[in-house]
């Protein structure tokens, strides 16, 4: 990675740094809030779920997925979609 950005700074000009699209994307998708709609019910407690990677997030109203970053909007999230565990797995979107 460092000898990458080494390559950029020798050989573009200072202002401009070169950057993959597919990387430029799946920063914009990260930042993008998505909405929280899933709670994972437990025998004796309940998650809601991150809509990007559909793991569990650890507490509620967090910005972020703690575990893949993604973006959090919790707008909806007096009506979510009841999962039970191992009934649902990452998203593809």
């Amino acid at each position: 990675m460092r000898d990458r950005l080494n390559e950029m700074k020798a050989g573009a000009d200072p202002g401009q740094i070169t950057v993959p699209l597919h990387f430029l994307l799946t920063i914009v998708q990260f930042r993008t809030p998505k909405t929280v709609s899933e709670l994972m019910i437990f025998r004796d407690t309940s998650f809601f779920v991150c809509p990007q990677c559909g793991i569990t997030l650890e507490r509620e109203f967090m910005n972020y997925c703690d575990r893949c970053g993604q973006c959090l909007d919790w707008k909806n999230y007096k009506n979510p979609r009841i999962v039970y565990p191992g009934s649902s797995g990452p998203r593809s979107e």
